[in-house]
């Protein structure tokens, strides 16, 4: 690493406008390298997004600057403060391309993997676009891949709104004795513990060679990560599937669209108890908050998602609304210790 460098480490929520301002430019660097023509990330929404936080969640940051005042490179931290996987802590690195191969990655890692390890964490999971500087990285500093993740995307002026619109039609046949309940924003208290346990469906997507439990979110803290969407002031559609005999909530699907950077929308979790497969429903579903999205929202050019490439069902019901393969994500994982001991004697 060359002389002259300054590493600070930094709370997610101490982020100044100076650190933001900086850190928004890095992001949008490695932004347009993954997929070029993504416009820069917003700073006013990366202050959001990194203030406002529920409180089982802890995000921490390593920052590298020269003299000039130039971010080089950042690490992030998440610590989820959880009954379950209290195991990992999930990281990402990022560096300018100038600043690549001169050791700020490792640096900047290496601040702050000792905060994951004081915490009891064991394992560091993270993120790499396949085939790009990150993967690099990741491969260099002896991170093994666990699961290859699909990143994908929908432009919304492309979306099949007949065949969006069949798939709703065609669950008044398909799925009866099943309904749906549609939900802005927080729920209700009579729904939050209904929901937490739906929410356990999630579970069964594929986790492949990953080293990660089951998670189990409370009422509590569902209610906590609902608030801290609405306080950034996150659009969250939520339509639940119910099944009307006994009364029992069984699938889901969510999403997400930002109070900045409003051109992407996020497609979250879309899921459907095992015994209630095979009506359409994951379908229904989506459909719903598709075509919700593009009546109200015409701002929206892009919906993004992510699959499991061992997730096929879900990947083609994801092909038939218009997505399509954007770039691959490696998701990395190593033991902490021997990772630390790696970073802190690489050349």
């Amino acid at each position: 690493m060359t002389a002259h460098v300054h590493i600070e480490q930094v709370e997610a929520s101490d982020l100044d406008d100076r650190r933001i301002r900086a850190l928004a430019g890095l992001l949008s660097v490695a932004s347009s390298e993954r997929l070029d023509g993504d416009p820069p990330i917003s700073p006013a929404q990366l202050a959001l997004d990194e203030r406002i936080a529920p409180p089982w969640l802890r995000h921490t940051h390593a920052l590298a600057w020269d003299e000039t005042g130039t971010l080089l490179a950042s690490a992030f931290l998440e610590l989820e403060d959880r009954a379950d996987n209290r195991h990992l802590a999930w990281f990402e690195v990022f560096a300018s391309p100038g600043a690549r191969r001169r050791g700020h990655g490792s640096v900047v890692l290496a601040t702050l993997l000792p905060v994951a390890l004081d915490d009891g964490r064991t394992v560091a999971m993270g993120g790499a676009r396949e085939g790009g500087p990150g993967s690099a990285f990741a491969a260099a500093i002896g991170l093994e891949v666990g699961q290859l993740e699909h990143s994908n995307r929908a432009r919304t002026a492309d979306m099949p709104r007949d065949v969006l619109r069949s798939w709703v039609a065609e669950a008044s046949t398909a799925a009866p004795g099943y309904s749906l309940l549609s939900v802005d924003g927080p729920f209700p208290d009579d729904l939050l513990e209904p929901y937490s346990r739906l929410a356990l469906v999630m579970n069964d997507a594929p986790r492949d060679d990953l080293q990660m439990e089951d998670f189990d979110y409370s009422a509590d803290q569902l209610r906590s990560l609902q608030l801290a969407a609405e306080q950034r002031g996150t659009k969250r559609w939520t339509v639940i599937a119910r099944h009307d005999p006994t009364g029992e909530l069984v699938g889901l699907t969510e999403l997400h669209i930002k109070q900045h950077d409003r051109w992407l929308a996020h497609q979250g979790d879309t899921g459907v108890v095992a015994a209630h497969r095979g009506h359409g429903l994951g379908r229904w579903l989506k459909a719903t908050n598709a075509l919700r999205l593009l009546d109200e929202h015409p701002e929206v050019e892009t919906v993004q998602t992510w699959n499991a490439s061992t997730n096929p069902h879900m990947l083609a019901i994801n092909h038939e609304m218009g997505f399509r393969a954007a770039w691959v994500q490696e998701l990395v994982q190593s033991p902490i210790e021997p990772l630390v001991e790696r970073l802190l004697t690489r050349p």
